[in-house]
């Protein structure tokens, strides 16, 4: 096997937790995250070239959902009227896991999550899916 050799998405993991505890939800059929970050260019007097900074703003990104129940509405109602209520907001984190060839197991945990749930309704002959969006400030290594 060669050892630079890529892995498909049986090689990654993704479980999602309310509270510290399993939320035990969702088969994803598709996951991406993304680094938010803004790029800054300071430019001083006497200076021939600008000198660079970047902002850190967490992470976003979000999941592709085939609805097989309600599972995942109930609980973004709860989330929703627990936000609304002020009172009992749950936290809730990602951990996104991948095995490479060589048998090393990369982990990251993604915290302070937020989400926003879109739909899709299709036509007779295809799948109604969801688009689970999160943003998330932390990202730890395990």
């Amino acid at each position: 096997m060669s050892s630079n050799a890529s892995i498909r998405g049986v090689s990654a993991q993704l479980k999602f937790f309310q509270d510290g505890g399993d939320l035990d939800v969702i088969n994803v059929n598709s996951f991406e995250v993304n680094q938010q970050s803004t790029f800054m260019k300071s430019f001083y007097v006497g200076q021939k070239f600008p000198v660079g900074d970047q902002s850190m703003e967490g992470w976003e990104g979000s999941c592709e959902i085939e609805v097989t129940d309600d599972r995942i509405d109930r609980i973004m109602d709860a989330l929703i009227n627990n936000n609304l209520a002020g009172v009992g907001v749950s936290e809730y984190s990602m951990l996104h896991s991948e095995t490479y060839p060589d048998g090393q197991v990369a982990s990251y945990v993604y915290g302070d999550m937020q989400f926003r749930l879109d739909r899709r309704v299709p036509g007779q002959n295809q799948k109604v899916t969801l688009r689970l969006s999160f943003q998330a400030m932390v990202r730890t290594r395990l």
